[in-house]
């Protein structure tokens, strides 16, 4: 797998004070330092967003989220989610493009956006 970290076309970031969705250009003037990025940190709103699915588990006081076969467990101690696929730890990550990332190579390139 890739490394979350790599930004690609369709990611979310902030570039300068605005959250965008990366085109190839965009890509091409982070790499040429023409511009700057932040990345987003992960919070409910942006996983909703990105469609996945709310669901607790009162017995074990547990927030977790759900799309497809991927779940995700976000804590708010950490500030890290936890990804699994088919019950196995894939990747832990804090912001919203790695989640991007990670969901695209776990289901064969379908890239989650808003």
């Amino acid at each position: 797998m890739a490394s979350v970290l790599d930004l690609k076309v369709g990611n979310y970031v902030k570039v300068g004070t605005t959250n965008t969705q990366l085109t190839q250009q965009d890509i091409d003037d982070i790499a040429n330092n023409i511009k700057t990025y932040t990345p987003i940190a992960l919070t409910i709103t942006w996983l909703t967003d990105l469609g996945f699915v709310v669901y607790y588990d009162n017995s074990v006081n547990l927030i977790f989220y759900n799309k497809e076969n991927v779940y995700i467990y976000l804590s708010p101690v950490r500030l890290v989610a936890d990804i699994y696929f088919n019950d196995s730890l894939e990747a832990s990550v804090d912001c919203v493009h790695q989640v991007q990332n990670v969901y695209l190579a776990l289901q064969g390139g379908v890239m989650l956006s808003k």
